[in-house]
């Protein structure tokens, strides 16, 4: 009966069903729609700053490398202007670089987009098995290192470590002429026991313009020269004194200044540099040599392990069909 009745309708009321059941669907297919593409992080977030969009990708204040807040009023205008040039650039390179990206989905293709699919491919499995690996060297290796280990290699590689500047050890005190009781630190400086070095320290601290008391570290001559504005005198000094036996004490004078120059000992550009100049570097290589026979140790174990022609396969131009 209801049916018939449905039937029986005009020709008006039948059209305003259709259309009402027409915009029904149409709101239904939107709102699926709008739930299938909508994202919420599609739009910006309004608790963040932010600085530029490029379709629906946003950069923010927070995503700036070593941002700096340049609204801060303890910063220097010199340094918050310096910033905002900065940020200006960094923002425009950062939309072009997307925008660039975004024109390289569409164009870029064929084997040139195949090519760079593969390199990431290659890159990521390379960056995973690195990872695995150092991961298992951290566990297995063994980081203690002799000084055994570290004199035996310095003997046998002396070779390698030859210096490259000048490098000296001991003491170098300059007093002005115009300072009394100067004979007194070269009497302090022979003597050279505990006491002596104390009463020298507190001479130097009120009367010298420069001096170097520590005589237990190899200093660059030409880095401690440079510091004393009498790199001249110095160096000839040196060149008349740094031959005879050590330790050698000298004395030098110029119009300006009394020169007391304490050898303990001296290396030219060349000379093997002391062994405990290099000893941190030695162990340095020592443990870089253990990571790679470590690392080669690894993969040879990977290999035994594993089942020829099951888990891999090795191929030659004999065994190709």
């Amino acid at each position: 009966m209801s049916g018939t009745f449905l039937l029986q309708r005009s020709p008006i009321m039948r059209k305003t069903l259709y259309i009402s059941l027409l915009v029904v669907c149409s709101i239904t297919l939107v709102i699926i729609g709008f739930r299938l593409f909508y994202h919420p992080q599609d739009l910006p977030d309004p608790h963040k700053k932010l600085l530029a969009r490029v379709g629906n990708q946003y950069l923010y204040q927070e995503d700036v490398p070593m941002g700096v807040d340049s609204s801060g009023g303890t910063t220097e205008d010199l340094v918050v202007e310096h910033y905002k040039k900065w940020l200006q650039l960094y923002v425009k390179k950062w939309v072009s670089d997307k925008l660039l990206y975004s024109k390289a989905q569409k164009e870029v293709g064929g084997w040139q987009r195949q090519r760079i699919e593969k390199q990431v491919t290659d890159f990521h499995a390379t960056l995973l098995g690195h990872t695995y690996l150092q991961h298992l060297i951290d566990q297995q290796l063994h980081v203690e290192v002799s000084e055994e280990e570290i004199q035996a290699y310095y003997q046998t590689h002396a070779e390698n470590f030859k210096l490259q500047d000048n490098i000296f050890k001991g003491r170098l005190i300059i007093i002005p002429k115009h300072v009394t009781q100067v004979g007194k630190v070269k009497q302090l400086l022979k003597e050279g026991d505990a006491a002596a070095l104390v009463a020298l320290q507190d001479y130097c601290a009120q009367n010298a313009t420069f001096y170097l008391l520590d005589n237990s570290n190899w200093v660059k001559w030409d880095d401690l020269v440079a510091q004393t504005n009498a790199k001249k005198t110095l160096n000839y000094a040196l060149e008349k004194i740094k031959g005879f036996k050590k330790p050698y004490l000298k004395e030098i004078q110029d119009y300006i200044a009394y020169y007391y120059l304490q050898i303990e000992d001296y290396k030219a550009i060349n000379d093997i540099a002391p062994l405990e100049l290099v000893s941190n570097q030695i162990h340095k290589i020592i443990l870089h040599n253990r990571k790679i026979k470590l690392a080669d140790a690894i993969r040879d174990n990977m290999l035994e392990q594993a089942t020829p022609n099951q888990d891999y396969t090795i191929y030659d131009d004999e065994n190709k069909n």
